[in-house]
């Protein structure tokens, strides 16, 4: 698997990160507009619902390949840096780890599938402002970390942020990056 992702065209990766979300939403806007010129009594009850059963598990398919993407470039570059230059890829891990449970929780807290009366669940859902704080933390060291990785790789030396910096906006704005 770290081969296919690191050997993708960018076609393939955007295709793989944006195609299915896309084609969804527009299938879904299709749906309704032919049931709209259908004249059904109620167009949007039964497509809305479906849309909603849905569309977390195609978020999370998306973030399966976002991070997952992040993840392989990170893993599968490893074998290109000198062994000299140590990089931290246990933190590395914990982060993207945290970043993938905490965003697949949340979706599925936010769409209902999880549910909770307990005060320690109320408690976590009080917590969420600062988990989600630290995720956007822990999805922003993952950035740093797989440019900083890139940019090592094609090196072959230590590099410091202003060197690797252009690769970590590319990443950030990877629609643009791709």
């Amino acid at each position: 698997m770290i081969h296919t992702f690191l050997k993708a065209k960018h076609w393939q990766l955007f295709l793989t990160l944006y195609g299915l979300p896309f084609l969804f939403i527009f299938f879904y806007i299709i749906s309704d507009i032919f049931t709209i010129f259908n004249n059904t009594s109620t167009p949007f009850d039964s497509s809305l619902a479906i849309f909603f059963k849905i569309f977390p598990f195609i978020s999370i398919i998306f973030v399966i390949g976002f991070l997952g993407w992040l993840w392989t470039i990170a893993v599968g570059l490893q074998q290109h840096i000198p062994p000299a230059i140590k990089m931290k890829r246990t933190r590395f891990n914990v982060f993207i780890s945290i970043a993938f449970v905490y965003t697949v929780f949340f979706i599925l807290q936010q769409d209902g599938i999880i549910t909770g009366q307990s005060e320690g669940f109320k408690l976590l859902l009080s917590l969420i402002p600062a988990l989600h704080i630290f995720s956007m933390f822990c999805v922003f060291y993952a950035l740093y970390f797989v440019a900083k990785t890139i940019k090592t790789a094609k090196l072959q030396r230590e590099v410091k942020f202003s060197e690797f910096s252009e690769e970590f906006f590319l990443l950030w704005f990877y629609i643009i990056g791709i």
